[in-house]
């Protein structure tokens, strides 16, 4: 990630990251993370699962970071493998 110059610095990542908790009713309590990685402690209704909020979480923040970084981006490479014919 050094190559990325315009990368979210972490204050920047907390705003963004509790801007998603708000919208799904979710308060951010602790914020901490890696270039690679976010952990975020959260205070959720017991209305919301947990697989649930964590699936809104990671999607939600992944496409915020595609749309802002389209240098992340990675092309999955495509596999030169044949499918295998049945007889």
């Amino acid at each position: 990630m050094a190559e990325c110059q315009n990368f979210r610095t972490g204050d920047q990542a907390r705003r963004g990251h509790a801007d998603l908790c708000a919208g799904l009713e979710v308060e951010l309590v602790g914020f901490n993370g890696e270039y690679n990685r976010v952990h975020l402690l959260v205070d959720f209704p017991s209305k919301v699962t947990l697989p649930k909020l964590a699936n809104s979480l990671k999607g939600a923040s992944s496409r915020r970071m595609r749309q802002e970084y389209p240098e992340l981006v990675k092309v999955r490479p495509t596999s030169n493998v044949e499918p295998l014919q049945r007889t």
